[in-house]
This record gives C-alpha cells, structure tokens and sequence, in this order.
C-alpha cells in the first residue's frame, strides 16, 4: 500500500480529507488505514452511508474480506463547495 511506503510528513505533505465520491468497495476499502495513519476526516454523501455500512457484504461478493468500516466525520452535501488550501 502507498501510504505505508510513502513518508509523507518528510516530503512536506499532510492528508486532511478522503473525500469519496461513492461507497463501492474498490474507493472506501482503504479509509481505515489511511485515517488510522494520518487522521484524516472521511467524508462522504450521507446517501451513500448504507452501501459504506455495507463494505464486509461488498467484498463478499468478489472474495475479499474488510474490516468493519470507521464512522464518517462529515456528510458531504449536494451543492456544497470545498476549499482546498495549498
């Protein structure tokens, strides 16, 4: 995985937000880690949270195993704009 790999406080990057588009497996799968390893926020469209609840049922389906899931931190809403300081 990247993350592991990639130091990125050394190369002067911080991850404040996984914002995710939609809840299939193949975009949220890695969001514990990731979070656990930068403390990032998870966001995502409160629409979506059934499918995000559902991650161990989506990797079922295709023969993986997930770990149950961290809480979303912020609802992305429609409409709602986001500001990215670089």
């Amino acid at each position: 995985m990247l993350i592991r790999s990639w130091n990125l406080q050394k190369e002067g990057y911080t991850i404040k937000y996984l914002l995710h588009t939609h809840a299939h497996f193949d975009h949220i799968a890695g969001s514990r880690a990731v979070k656990e390893k930068t403390g990032a926020k998870i966001c995502l469209h409160k629409e979506d949270q059934w499918l995000y609840d559902n991650l161990d049922k989506q990797g079922q389906m295709f023969g993986f195993k997930f770990d149950t899931p961290l809480q979303i931190d912020h609802y992305i809403q429609d409409e709602e704009e986001l500001a990215i300081e670089m």
